[in-house]
């Protein structure tokens, strides 16, 4: 403590004071827990509260003679190395904020922007309603959404909301199939008849400012999602509909009671079984026991398309395939290819991106592994993962109504069951319940993020440091001071701020760096990062975007097989012009080339559909399907190579 044991001029305090005091201030300013209690219990910024300077203008101050008395005050106190002396803590406070009264008074009002403690106020116009929650809770085929899907089509007025593009065209057609106009919006398309009174969306696009009479919102389990948990907590609080319908998992059930407390809505919960059994089968261990109506599950674009071809080698069947990375238009067709029963195409190879968003006419689900790699590491599937596909399995009224899962393994078959809640080989699986979930995903708002970085600035202003903030800075900033219940939590940002550090050189407003930072961006694709960058740069520098000159498609690829290296090329074009028609509806006077990426897309996904079912040749001799020769292998090979 020799650093506190300086005289201060005109300290009436003894050598011996002046040493018990060095103690306890080296003890107090040490502690692991004092910043923290300081910034959350007071209100004090970091940087005084850890500066040296700071401290030693507070060592001068209790030295003053005015403040004999305090400090024999503080000397009676027991020394504490496991917890600050009190009077310091309280003294310390006193000193920091009139001293200090401008900084502390800007960190303050700055702190307020970040308190998300009561999302449910930021909805005035929906706490104003009498809202009643139907909550449809059940597995995978119980008919929870279909029955809330009911009561929507015969309301006045409504809006579904659902997690997938996929989804949200599924409930459209419903709609128009009724002959209920319907609205269809989405972050790339827009179909708006003049006389809808009724909408499909994808969650993230949910209007809360329109009422409406009955509203859907479905997959209400992912309102603990880590990235996309947000868009559900917004669609529960903020809709003002007096029939809220939600649907999902049981384990959302604790969660949204303990909103509607918040909310004052009435809650009516619906249960529901399954309609067909599932069942636990025996392991696959051959590829030859793969019959049609199956489903083999794998995870990664390359293992999917390595196993699809080793099946279709073994078996002799043509395989259809469904993966997250494939475009929402070829995961429909390859679905629509599998489910006709006059299509050669009896065998389904997929990811989890079956497990929700397609209507499957599944026999059996098989697990060729279960793990994944989550983007951090590689992982076992959870119970909630492993329900979610095998669920898919056995679809009511279906070719197949009763399903089946199993794996390819013992390891496999037995991690399985765990998760399905045990069962013999062959006896209905009655599944157990999952832990309830925690808690519900909340994300500052454009406006409060632009309210902090004014108060911040200001902030920073008083504390004579640079007003100049990276955007990502700012939101790790806010994400760092902000206050939320334990009913919530804030959503990963990682996201967010990597595309925000994309595009930092570029000179854009808040709002519009805050659009591009929610952008739907596959961060892993280098062509899809490079083009966010060049549509920033275009739009800020000429104020017109043009599409990237890099995603033409050469007119060769029109005519002969597509392989299965040009499959993953096009679908790094489909995303950078996915990408180009989201940014198109925010800002629609400026990426004008709308007309030309949509036939831009439709041109990649049938190019995509093309590859997906060209790798057999439909040729028959006989009963045999005959396939591409081994030169055809090696220049495959060879392409992907090159890629």
């Amino acid at each position: 403590a020799s650093a506190w044991r300086e005289f201060p001029e005109g300290s009436l305090l003894s050598y011996a004071q002046c040493y018990k005091l060095a103690a306890r201030l080296e003890i107090f300013f040490k502690h692991p827990q004092f910043i923290e209690e300081l910034l959350d219990t007071f209100q004090i910024p970091q940087r005084l509260s850890s500066s040296r300077n700071v401290q030693k203008m507070f060592h001068t101050f209790l030295h003053q003679p005015g403040n004999l008395d305090l400090v024999k005050l503080i000397l009676k106190q027991p020394v504490q190395r496991l917890e600050p002396c009190p009077i310091i803590m309280e003294q310390f406070v006193n000193y920091v904020t009139q001293a200090f009264e401008a900084q502390v008074r800007a960190f303050k009002e700055m702190n307020n922007y970040t308190d998300l403690r009561i999302p449910h106020q930021w909805y005035p116009l929906a706490r104003q309603m009498h809202r009643t929650i139907h909550l449809h809770l059940g597995p995978t085929n119980s008919g929870k959404t279909h029955n809330a899907l009911d009561s929507l089509m015969t309301s006045r007025s409504g809006v579904y909301c659902g997690p997938l593009r996929l989804l949200a065209w599924e409930v459209h057609e419903k709609f128009q199939a009724r002959g209920v106009p319907c609205r269809l919006l989405t972050g790339q398309e827009r179909i708006e008849p003049p006389d809808a009174e009724h909408v499909s969306c994808t969650v993230e696009m949910t209007d809360t400012n329109t009422p409406v009479d009955c509203a859907v919102v479905d997959e209400i389990q992912m309102i603990s999602d880590s990235q996309r948990g947000w868009a559900w907590t917004q669609a529960v609080l903020g809709l003002q509909s007096s029939e809220i319908h939600l649907c999902g998992d049981p384990r959302s059930e604790n969660l949204i009671r303990s909103i509607c407390e918040d909310t004052n809505d009435t809650i009516e919960v619906h249960r529901y079984e399954r309609l067909s059994p599932l069942v636990l089968g025996a392991p696959v261990r051959s590829l030859n026991q793969i019959k049609p109506g199956d489903c083999v599950v794998a995870f990664g674009r390359r293992s999917i398309h390595q196993l699809k071809q080793r099946i279709e080698s073994v078996t002799r069947s043509p395989c259809c395939v469904v993966y997250g990375a494939l475009p929402p238009e070829s995961r429909k067709e390859q679905a629509n290819r599998f489910n006709d029963p006059n299509s050669p195409y009896k065998i389904l190879v997929a990811s989890d991106a079956i497990g929700m968003g397609l209507n499957l006419n599944i026999r059996r689900i098989i697990f060729s592994a279960v793990t994944k790699f989550d983007g951090t590491e590689n992982r076992p599937l959870t119970a909630s993962e492993v329900r979610q596909i095998a669920g898919r399995a056995g679809r009511f009224g279906s070719l197949y109504p009763n399903g089946e899962a199993t794996a390819m393994s013992d390891s496999g078959l037995n991690h399985i069951a765990r998760a399905l809640g045990g069962g013999l080989k062959g006896e209905s699986l009655a599944t157990s319940p999952l832990p309830p979930l925690g808690s519900a995903g909340i994300l500052p708002s454009k406006e409060q993020l632009q309210l902090f970085a004014s108060q911040l600035k200001s902030h920073h202003l008083a504390m004579n440091q640079n007003t100049y903030i990276p955007f990502s800075e700012l939101m790790q900033r806010f994400m760092q001071l902000a206050q939320v219940s334990e009913k919530y939590f804030t959503t990963d940002v990682e996201d967010f701020k990597e595309i925000a550090d994309l595009i930092e050189d570029v000179p854009l407003s808040m709002e519009e760096r805050y659009t591009f930072c929610i952008a739907p961006v596959d961060l892993d694709n280098i062509a899809v990062k490079t083009a966010i960058q060049g549509f920033a740069q275009y739009l800020s520098q000429y104020g017109r975007v043009p599409l990237p000159d890099n995603v033409d498609i050469d007119p060769s690829e029109l005519e002969g097989r597509v392989s299965t290296a040009r499959v993953e090329r096009l679908e790094s074009i489909y995303k950078v012009v996915d990408l180009y028609l989201w940014l198109s509806m925010k800002y629609p006077e400026a990426f004008v080339e709308r007309i030309e990426a949509e036939s831009l897309k439709k041109l990649c996904s049938d190019l995509i559909d093309k590859g997906l079912t060209t790798h057999i040749r439909q040729k028959k001799h006989g009963n045999r399907i005959r396939y591409k020769n081994e030169e055809e292998d090696e220049e495959d090979e060879a392409e992907a190579e090159a890629e």
